[in-house]
């Protein structure tokens, strides 16, 4: 009877490791199955919000620019979602939860994009269409709404995964367990730790993407450049202990590099900026990462953080091909980041370049539409603006306000006489006249063609006829290179709360006690008093 059980056990042996084989290689089959599956579903879900996030940034940018390149990731975006949409129905087509939570995705992004398309047309139909308040806070609730659905998704998304993992992995045990005790209980066990991992290994990746998420959200909302700078420099801080960032950004004139983020007394960058071209920094030259490590000699070593003790790593904030400042990460310990660290550097300087450079761009617009291009001094619309500040804090605190209009006496014979390039001439060294002149509170701008208003704060008459004197006097000495005859001006006062009670009413009666100066001859200061005029 021995050798029937030997060879029952000779036969069956082979059979059942096959057997075993055969069910670990379908079970890790389909456990892989459903994990793609899962990790396909959580992609889909992510791209969904994603495109939705592009459509509203090239939106965004369109509206604030009116430049056609900014509805590319308007229109890629909407492609992204549609295709992301169609993946999430078809992968969810049994699960009526899903179905319901995307038709109600659905339903929402057909009212942003019918909102947002509207908006287009009308800017398209109209270039000096500004877009509404209302319009944009009736997106911004519909991403809102958008975002909450797609919150429930990707939760319905985790329950499906988990559901099946599990279902899988209970089927992989009975299967063992029949075939044989002892290999179905090791199986089992590699089976658990190696799912244990999986799962550590997913909870890692979906705590990864929900910080950059937060980032990417986060940073769609700040209102400024130095704004946008502290969140990428606190961000990388706290996903990535222990180091200590530093963004840099190329000037305006290009000609130079500096910080825009706090540089500790103590760090070395504090003697290395002052004075730094952007071309210094070996990451902004490359226009790629670059690395530098303590004690390491490299063939290519950065003026900017080059020796700094731990070592440092540093990426460029690149948009479009061009280069617009970097991030430097300065670690504690000597050894290279890790790779999860370079990822979290990567991904979170890639969200915010386009972001940041927007911001700027959207600066610069309105430093230059405030800005009169030939003296560079504050435009009529900026001093407008200026004085309504100026008045109604005056108005709080008691305190007057002088206005003072001064017109540059014949211009008109300069022009015509010299050549408009001339009268330009004189306007610009006028303009830097007037700026060196007042103090640093003064508002200075020019109103008109050859009209100019200083308003000065906390300046009582007498103050103010002081003022108007030292700048008529001034003018007057001095001399315009190419101009043989004196530049004069007429200049005319009125002061908050003496003369006006309003913004507009101080503008008034400064212009009329220049006029005023005009016909009493030019080359003089006039003072508004009640209907009238007191001169000087």
């Amino acid at each position: 009877m021995a050798r029937p059980r030997l060879s029952l056990f000779v036969v069956l042996l082979p059979i059942a490791l096959v057997a075993i084989g055969l069910a670990m290689v379908m079970t890790a089959r389909s456990q892989r199955n459903v994990a793609t599956r899962a990790a396909d579903r959580t992609d889909a879900a992510n791209r969904l919000l994603l495109g939705m996030v592009d459509q509203e940034t090239g939106l965004r940018g369109y509206l604030l620019t009116r430049r056609e390149v900014f509805l590319d990731p308007f229109h890629s975006g909407a492609r992204g979602a549609d295709l992301a949409e169609r993946e999430i129905r078809a992968e969810g087509h049994d699960d009526g939860v899903t179905l319901a939570l995307i038709d109600r995705y659905s339903q929402f992004q057909g009212s942003w994009q019918r909102l947002a398309q509207a908006q287009v047309n009308e800017v398209r139909d109209d270039p000096r269409f500004t877009p509404s308040i209302a319009g944009a806070l009736q997106r911004k609730r519909l991403m809102d709404r958008i975002r909450v659905v797609d919150a429930q998704l990707k939760q319905r998304l985790t329950v499906r995964r988990d559901r099946d993992l599990t279902a899988a992995g209970r089927r992989a045990e009975a299967l063992v367990v029949l075939l044989t005790a002892l290999l179905g209980a090791g199986a089992y066990v590699l089976l658990t730790r190696d799912a244990r991992r999986r799962r550590a290994a997913y909870r890692h990746e979906l705590a990864y993407r929900q910080s950059q998420r937060e980032f990417t959200d986060v940073i769609q909302v700040v209102r400024s450049e130095p704004e946008a700078h502290a969140l990428l420099k606190r961000h990388l801080e706290l996903v990535m202990p222990g180091v200590r960032t530093t963004v840099l950004r190329r000037n305006h004139s290009d000609n130079r590099l500096e910080a825009t983020t706090e540089v500790p007394a103590d760090s070395p960058l504090a003697a290395r900026l002052p004075g730094a071209q952007p071309r210094s920094c070996v990451a902004i030259r490359l226009g790629r990462r670059h690395e530098e490590l303590a004690g390491d000699d490299r063939l290519l070593s950065c003026t900017i953080c080059g020796g700094t003790p731990g070592g440092s790593t540093c990426a460029p904030l690149l948009v479009a091909g061009s280069v617009i400042g970097s991030v430097l990460v300065e670690r504690a310990g000597g050894d290279a980041d890790d790779d999860e660290a370079e990822r979290h550097l990567d991904d979170t300087v890639a969200q915010a370049a386009p972001v940041i450079a927007n911001l700027r761009n959207l600066a610069l617009a309105e430093r230059q539409a405030a800005t009169d291009a030939l003296t560079g001094l504050p435009n009529r619309r900026a001093v407008q603006d200026a004085l309504v500040r100026m008045t109604a804090r005056a108005t709080r605190s008691g305190a007057p306000l002088a206005a003072i209009a001064l017109d540059l006496d014949h211009f008109k014979d300069i022009n015509d006489r010299f050549g408009h390039d001339m009268g330009d001439a004189v306007l610009a060294h006028v303009g830097a006249l007037l700026s060196s002149s007042c103090r640093l509170g003064d508002v200075i701008g020019r109103v008109g063609g050859e009209e100019f208003i200083v308003l000065a704060p906390d300046t009582g008459l007498e103050g103010a006829l002081v003022l108007a004197e030292n700048l008529r006097a001034a003018l007057q000495a001095e001399t315009v290179p190419g101009l043989d005859r004196d530049v004069t001006g007429s200049f005319g006062i009125a002061v908050l709360p003496d003369h006006a009670a309003t913004s507009e009413a101080l503008l008034r009666l400064a212009d009329r006690a220049l006029y005023s100066a005009k016909g009493a001859g030019r080359n003089r200061v006039e003072v508004i008093a009640g209907a009238g005029v007191t001169p000087l």
